[in-house]
């Protein structure tokens, strides 16, 4: 008889804790929320890594860009060469893989190339004379 009353205490303990917890609607919109609002912190910081990319590639094509056409230059080559075949002049220099890639900065945009006064200046929309990417 004491064994049938420790077991019935012992099953009742048991019972009452046996609760079911469900995620209430207001619970579930809260959790999305959290995470929209950590997924645009993350993009916000993504975009500005992308943005840095694309200014360092723009400078360091327009230097790459200036430093193939200076030495073609000085083996013989013209400038007004250059500028009727941008693409043909960088490819047969041997210098550049990626003539197309090489002729555009990091947004895609071409290049704007002129000499003045036996020097290369190599622009686009996003990069002023100076050598620096416009904000």
């Amino acid at each position: 008889m004491f064994e049938k009353k420790c077991f019935g205490v012992i099953t009742l303990f048991f019972m009452k804790r046996k609760k079911r917890f469900y995620l209430t609607l207001i619970e579930l919109m809260v959790v999305i929320v959290l995470i929209g609002m950590i997924s645009s912190v993350i993009a916000y910081n993504v975009q500005g890594s992308i943005t840095k990319g694309k200014e360092m590639k723009t400078q360091q094509a327009a230097e790459r860009l200036k430093e193939v056409i200076a030495l073609e230059m000085s083996q013989g080559k013209t400038f007004e060469k250059f500028m009727k075949n941008k693409k043909g002049f960088l490819e047969k220099s041997g210098l550049v893989k990626k003539a197309d890639a090489l002729l555009c900065d990091g947004w895609g945009e071409a290049f704007k190339v002129r000499e003045e006064n036996g020097e290369i200046i190599v622009t686009s929309i996003h990069l002023g004379e100076d050598g620096k990417v416009k904000k």
